[in-house]
């Protein structure tokens, strides 16, 4: 009888516990459902600031969901970011099918690496004219600074999604008072060069000037000195021509003189001729 009691007892006991392990099961599926249905959803909605829970382009995308995008792409391309120009270039044409960010960023790097990946800050969301969205965010490197420019179309299913995404240097508008101070004396140095550099030259230019009559006054007198070259050859043309008609006038008046005593049997002292007339 005592033995039938106890295998009872224990068969009672075996079944409340069986009951006891269904019911907290049951209670665990519960909350996993209830999870399902989006009661973590809404818990972890709640614990988001006011700056992310904003929305953009109508609800379809949220602050959150763009620094998500902005931290998943930095990621991605802080682990290259120390790479050489022909890894990065590599890298580029291997991920082309998926997105062009690999691509874009070697085009800004070049043969200058960024230096180690260090974090990102000041997330913007613009909304394009063609329902989309442009996310911008200031990335950090170890040596410089990049300016991250996300193309992100909203879909209904598949959420917000990058389909390019572009680098570029920070706006001249983020630049510390420091930066602009070294730019505006670089501009003013420059612009001061430029002046008196100018200067220099307009008065070389005048200084020349002086030079002009002299050059004026060399020429004149070059030909000048053509002029009476000119006319000193004629002359002396002139006067060979002349002392050729002298002699041989000389000649001719030798010969009638000879003639004449000649033919009036006397000397050539005792007539002169005076002038000879040709018919």
């Amino acid at each position: 009888m005592m033995k039938r009691l106890r295998l009872v007892f224990s068969l009672t006991a075996l079944l409340v516990c069986l009951v006891l392990s269904s019911v907290s099961v049951l209670a665990d599926e519960a909350v996993d459902i209830n999870d399902l249905y989006g009661t973590a959803q809404t818990q972890q909605e709640t614990t988001l600031s006011a700056e992310d829970q904003k929305t953009f382009a109508g609800g379809k995308i949220k602050m959150a969901d763009a620094k998500q995008l902005v931290e998943q792409y930095a990621s991605a391309v802080g682990q290259y970011a120390e790479g050489s120009s022909d890894e990065l270039e590599y890298l580029g044409e291997y991920f082309s099918y998926q997105t062009d960010m690999f691509e874009n960023f070697a085009k800004t790097v070049g043969d200058d690496p960024c230096g180690k990946y260090k974090s990102y800050d000041d997330v913007n969301v613009k909304e394009t004219e063609d329902g989309k969205v442009d996310v911008t965010a200031m990335l950090h490197f170890a040596k410089r600074d990049l300016k991250m420019t996300m193309h992100v179309s909203l879909f209904d299913t598949l959420g917000p999604v990058a389909t390019s995404v572009e680098f570029g240097l920070p706006d001249s508008g983020k630049e510390t008072i420091g930066q602009k101070m070294a730019d505006a004396g670089v501009n003013t140095l420059i612009g001061m060069g430029t002046v008196f550099v100018i200067l220099i030259f307009i008065s070389l230019l005048i200084s020349c000037f002086k030079f002009i009559p002299m050059l004026m006054e060399r020429k004149e007198k070059k030909k000048a000195n053509s002029n009476n070259d000119t006319d000193n050859a004629i002359v002396q043309e002139d006067n060979a021509n002349a002392g050729g008609d002298i002699v041989d006038d000389t000649e001719l008046i030798a010969v009638i003189a000879a003639a004449i005593a000649a033919s009036e049997n006397t000397s050539t002292d005792s007539f002169v001729v005076r002038s000879i007339r040709r018919r």
